[in-house]
């Protein structure tokens, strides 16, 4: 099974009242492989929900393309700019369609910067899942994305530990921290301090 996974965007929505084709329709439309399940994710101008589904059956249809298995789900999320809410949504069906499709394609020009970029981070980190976009002019363009995030992080958390490790507090300074009012701790400090500049390591190292 082939499927198409989306956020509804408002340019979707305001192209059907023109009986024009926007990101959505258009991937359905010129896709190389018709989609047997189509999922939309949308939260907010429900009234226009059940119309533009409809739409969209009629003008697959007449395409001669699969429009039986097309659904707007109600995302329950805090806001289209909230990016946990927007995760766990994103997720749960990502994770569905992965699990029971052979191939999913993943639309990244509707909804907002908060959704598609959610909607990568999971389809990243699936095999099936294939990413396009589509432009003013209605033209289908596949999307590689060939950071593997888990791997970027992990060098970008790598790095961080690394730099924090070699980079060491100014020696002079460090022990103008500390204070000492007896004459025998200052003598000490004083003794640690000619140390270090020395930079021996490993006393007692056999």
């Amino acid at each position: 099974m082939n499927a198409l996974f989306s956020w509804l965007g408002r340019t979707d929505l305001d192209k059907m009242k023109q009986s024009a084709p926007a990101a959505i329709a258009s991937l359905a439309l010129n896709h190389e492989v018709p989609f047997d399940k189509i999922i939309v994710m949308a939260n907010t101008w429900e009234g226009e929900w059940d119309k533009y589904r409809s739409w969209l059956e009629l003008t697959l249809e007449r395409a001669g393309r699969p429009c039986h298995d097309i659904k707007i789900i109600s995302a329950q999320i805090t806001s289209p700019i909230d990016y946990t809410s927007i995760n766990i949504e994103a997720e749960r069906w990502l994770n569905k369609l992965s699990n029971s499709s052979e191939h999913v394609a993943i639309n990244l020009t509707s909804g907002t910067p908060a959704m598609i970029a959610m909607t990568v981070l999971i389809g990243k980190g699936k095999s099936n899942t294939h990413f396009y976009q589509v432009t003013p002019e209605n033209k289908v363009l596949f999307v590689d994305i060939p950071l593997d995030f888990g791997k970027e992080y992990v060098r970008s958390a790598s790095k961080n530990v690394a730099s924090k490790a070699v980079s060491k507090p100014g020696k002079a300074q460090s022990f103008d921290l500390i204070t000492a009012e007896s004459p025998v701790m200052a003598a000490i400090i004083s003794q640690a301090e000619r140390l270090a500049k020395t930079d021996v390591l490993g006393f007692g190292a056999g």
